[in-house]
């Protein structure tokens, strides 16, 4: 998390934090808005919430748990409104997919689909090289429940993912808008992958 390091501050001016010591402030924080209604309280939190990374932009994405994770920590009033506010949920970012951290990284999406209700998606997934070649594309588990809510994502953005899923997941995102992947050629040796047959969107990059 980044803050200005003081009120004066211009943007360039300014310190980063640690998970450790945004819980701190924000257990400050809380203290002072304990009377706010429940509501008012979910509107700061989407107005609060950072705009992900750009997965394709940044050689060096920060690893910090999400804002709204972090949200949760504070009380059970805050842990209840972040649950109950699917905005916070709508923009899963999951940067460096890899074997050793796909378990959590399911974990993070499953919750994320299951505490956006049905809100539009915007989802952004960094594959890592070793996963390329793998039956899946995050989990069995998690790829079920990211077909069944497929229709839901609005916006896809997908850095080397893994061709076999691709294909399953593309032709169920029947309200897809906007939709940017990059592949490698290595990764689909004389096989090209056919995206653009079961529907049609706004805006696509490739």
């Amino acid at each position: 998390m980044i803050i200005p390091s003081s009120k004066y501050s211009s943007p360039s001016e300014t310190v980063r934090i640690c998970p450790l010591e945004r819980l701190h402030i924000l257990n400050s924080t809380q203290s002072k808005t304990r009377s706010l209604p429940s509501e008012l309280l979910s509107i700061i939190f989407q107005y609060a919430c950072p705009t992900p990374p750009d997965i394709f932009g940044e050689k060096r994405i920060p690893t910090m748990a999400p804002f709204h994770l972090i949200l949760r920590l504070v009380s059970t009033l805050w842990y209840d409104i972040s649950q109950s506010t699917p905005q916070l949920w709508a923009s899963i970012f999951l940067p460096k997919l890899r074997a050793e951290n796909v378990d959590i990284r399911a974990r993070y999406l499953k919750l994320c689909l299951d505490n956006s209700g049905n809100i539009p998606l915007t989802v952004s997934l960094r594959f890592e090289k070793k996963l390329w070649n793998i039956g899946w594309f995050i989990s069995p588990v998690v790829d079920a429940a990211l077909e069944r809510s497929a229709h839901r994502i609005q916006a896809l953005r997908i850095l080397r993912p893994p061709g076999d899923w691709l294909e399953k997941l593309i032709p169920k995102c029947a309200n897809l808008l906007q939709y940017t992947l990059t592949i490698l050629d290595q990764i689909y040796p004389g096989r090209p992958i056919n995206v653009w047959s079961a529907f049609s969107f706004r805006g696509a990059a490739i």
